[in-house]
């Protein structure tokens, strides 16, 4: 840009060259005394541009083009922290039903950072998926804990603790076989003749 008008001097003049020679002027081609208009573009004198009398076509310099504004770049995407990249995938495990794995993604977030509600909300639901009812309202419980203020949190709670309140935890095979083991007979009752009396039969 800085050197577009010296540049356009320079084309003006070849054109006015290429002019006269393609009609035939034989004379010599000195450089022509030039006129600056009131944009401050040079252009040639009227008097250089005759041949035999005729007045040539007179040469335009081309406009100067405003300068190309460069395109803004968008600001850059916020990169998400580590556990706000587990809670992610954890959520696209819970709609895949694979909830176990997404409890061991919503764990690593929780020890990342203890004190985001959504992520011992959505741990509670996993939890109640698989029937796990105890664990699941403790964390239901830890949400209405962190942010009782928030509305729409804790009616997401007050919904889910109701499905906690009506699953009952199925319980184990192993457990009711351990509750059985520890059924004992009652003791047998001794006779209450004392020592003689057992004896002598």
């Amino acid at each position: 840009m800085e050197t577009l008008l010296e540049k356009t001097e320079q084309l003006s003049e070849l054109n006015l060259a290429y002019l006269l020679l393609k009609a035939g002027y034989q004379g010599s081609l000195a450089p022509a005394s030039r006129t600056t208009t009131a944009t401050g573009i040079p252009t040639p004198s009227p008097s250089r541009t005759t041949v035999g009398g005729i007045p040539a076509s007179p040469v335009v310099a081309p406009p100067s083009r405003p300068p190309v504004q460069p395109v803004p770049t968008p600001p850059p995407a916020p990169k998400l922290s580590p556990a706000e990249t587990r809670f992610i995938q954890a959520l696209d495990m819970i709609e895949r039903k694979q909830y176990r794995d997404a409890v061991q993604y919503l764990n690593f977030a929780i020890s990342a950072e203890p004190n985001v509600a959504r992520y011992y909300l959505h741990r509670g639901i996993a939890h109640l998926k698989q029937g796990n009812t105890g664990m699941a309202k403790a964390d239901f419980l830890q949400v209405s804990r962190l942010e009782p203020a928030n509305a729409e949190l804790m009616a997401e709670v007050r919904r889910w603790l109701q499905q906690v309140t009506t699953q009952q935890p199925v319980p184990s095979p192993s457990r009711q076989t351990s509750q059985a083991q520890k059924v004992v007979p009652p003791p047998r009752k001794e006779d209450n003749g004392g020592f003689l009396s057992r004896f002598f039969g």
